[in-house]
């Protein structure tokens, strides 16, 4: 990489030997693309993907930083460029699950992108959907092949809904009206 690329990742707060770092920067870019921002959920996105990935906490307090004062488009560039590259090549303490961790991070940033509405919530905004193609692209990942990919890996491991009771068809209102004719 050359040194203009490296001034960019070192303004960062990123050194050569803190790579792991880059792993919350696509979950930044997503972010920084979204209508709104709930910090204190994107604090706590960042404190769980710090622990599950092993990043020192000055590396989740950069993130922490990197949410509240977005970087430069150089600096997303040559990061997620970087990030790719050291999660392909598998060199130092980076490898592809990892890349996949990340990106599932910015995924779960998109959908912090959704507001409630009563009992519903909107889409996730056209700004941070357009934030994943672009990671799609920097990255070489395909978000929707992911998810299938981690759909079919869990199989049976999947949750179920535990609010599958059947209703008692003699307490619903409309039965009383039809056992007193």
């Amino acid at each position: 990489m050359q040194q203009d690329a490296w001034n960019e990742i070192s303004a960062l707060g990123v050194t050569r030997d803190e790579m792991r770092r880059l792993l919350f920067l696509p979950l930044v870019y997503v972010a920084a693309a979204s209508r709104r921002r709930d910090l204190a959920l994107l604090d706590r996105l960042i404190e769980s993907g710090a622990q599950a990935a092993h990043i020192d906490p000055e590396g989740a307090a950069l993130a922490h930083g990197w949410i509240r004062e977005t970087p430069t488009p150089a600096q997303f560039d040559c990061g997620l460029q970087l990030l790719r590259s050291q999660c392909e090549t598998g060199e130092g303490s980076l490898s592809i699950h990892d890349l996949i961790e990340s990106v599932l991070w910015a995924c779960s940033a998109a959908q912090l992108d959704r507001e409630r509405i009563g009992r519903r919530y909107t889409s996730v905004s056209n700004s941070a959907r357009h934030a994943i193609g672009e990671l799609e692209s920097a990255l070489g990942v395909e978000v929707g092949d992911l998810w299938s990919d981690v759909m079919e890996e869990l199989g049976e491991q999947l949750p179920r809904s535990k609010n599958m009771v059947l209703p008692n068809v003699e307490t619903l209102p409309e039965s009383r009206h039809s056992q007193e004719r």
